[in-house]
């Protein structure tokens, strides 16, 4: 029982399925944001911004995820120049 409880306080993992897992419903909120046809050029930059950040150590493992795909999908469709760069790289 302590081991379980140690194990639940714990950071989230940071590879492997769960942390993918983790990061693809963190930026599946932004994605929301970024595909919505009312979102302010500005804010949708941020947010692009955010996600490559948040992906970016993980983006090959997620491009092959069905729900990450169409976040990475967006973010180059939406993002600028250098944005879609960073992504590509």
């Amino acid at each position: 029982p302590a081991a379980k409880a140690a194990a639940a306080s714990a950071a989230p993992p940071t590879e492997g399925p769960r942390a993918r897992k983790a990061l693809v419903s963190k930026v599946k909120p932004l994605w929301e944001r970024i595909r919505d046809g009312r979102t302010p050029a500005e804010d949708r930059s941020k947010l692009i911004d955010e996600v490559v950040r948040s992906v970016d150590v993980h983006l090959a493992g997620l491009s092959a995820k069905h729900d990450a795909a169409r976040v990475l999908q967006s973010c180059l469709k939406h993002g600028s120049a250098e944005q879609r760069e960073s992504i590509v790289e």
